[in-house]
């Protein structure tokens, strides 16, 4: 029996990819799960999953939203000891070319939204003087390439503000996590392209060059790219640890870009990564 066996778990971003194989695991290993998405249809696909997971409906983008979901939450499902902030997406593009719009909306998704949820269910585990706190961020939290910017901003946020939260909760007994995935083969990539597709395929960018060899390579890294449930599994450990680690890599690349930040001059590495996403066939 594991030590936090009765713990309830919420986990956003549940209808797909790392979010749906944690929903499924979980429950099979009964924990009863609150399962957050948007589309009816994804609702009731998670709650044919078991009588252990609970759909909620929620559009993370609507701070109201998010308000009336925990108080649902609160009213039909109890109390949250395992929050896991799963649901993001991201953008591509020169920092100076993305669309504000677009980096707002994925702001509010992907820092804001985990932000208020933590405000909505940890005064319970505070109360209760247990609980554990995992944010799905990304070897971009740390680690910055070039059309990733704003991208990486939202995790370095996330970062940030998990490294804060986990000394602020340590004397109550709440654990924070930091899952840290590289590429990971989900449906991450096709919502990053529907998001980006207008402005990296533009002919008339003054980076239109650089973006076509960036999106090859970056085609090459996914082809290692992690599972789902390889994903699901390291968060799970993480909810069996009664240690847990701040942070938990899970790619090799996020091994080689811990490397690269301690040991290799920056500048060394902004050549490399100039040359890998085609940056440097712009000079003159």
């Amino acid at each position: 029996m594991g030590h936090r066996d009765g713990w309830k778990m919420l986990v956003t971003g549940a209808s797909t990819g790392i979010g749906q194989a944690l929903v499924r695991l979980a429950a099979s290993r009964g924990f009863r799960v609150a399962a957050v998405a948007r589309k009816d249809e994804d609702l009731a696909a998670l709650s044919a999953i078991g009588e252990n997971v609970t759909p909620f409906r929620c559009d993370l983008n609507h701070p109201d939203q998010i308000e009336a979901m925990a108080a649902d939450v609160a009213e039909k499902f109890g109390d949250v000891d395992i929050l896991v902030n799963n649901a993001g997406y991201g953008i591509r593009g020169a920092v100076d070319e993305v669309d504000e719009g677009t980096v707002r909306a994925m702001f509010e998704v992907n820092v804001f939204a985990p932000w208020l949820l933590i405000k909505a269910f940890t005064p319970a585990m505070r109360a209760r003087r247990r609980g554990l706190v995992v944010n799905v961020s990304s070897v971009t939290g740390y680690f910055v390439s070039p059309f990733n910017g704003m991208y990486s901003a939202t995790k370095h946020a996330m970062e940030g503000y998990s490294d804060a939260l986990r000394m602020e909760l340590s004397p109550f007994g709440i654990s924070v996590v930091l899952i840290e995935p590289g590429p990971v083969a989900t449906q991450f990539m096709a919502t990053t392209q529907k998001h980006s597709d207008d402005l990296v395929s533009n002919p008339d960018s003054m980076y239109a060059k650089a973006y076509d060899a960036a999106l090859k390579t970056l085609a090459n890294v996914h082809g290692n790219a992690l599972t789902a449930e390889s994903v699901a599994m390291s968060i799970m450990n993480a909810v069996d640890a009664k240690c847990p680690r701040p942070r938990y890599p899970l790619h090799k690349l996020s091994w080689i870009a811990l490397f690269l930040n301690t040991f290799v001059p920056r500048r060394v590495v902004d050549g490399i990564l100039m040359r890998q996403t085609g940056l440097t066939l712009l000079k003159k």
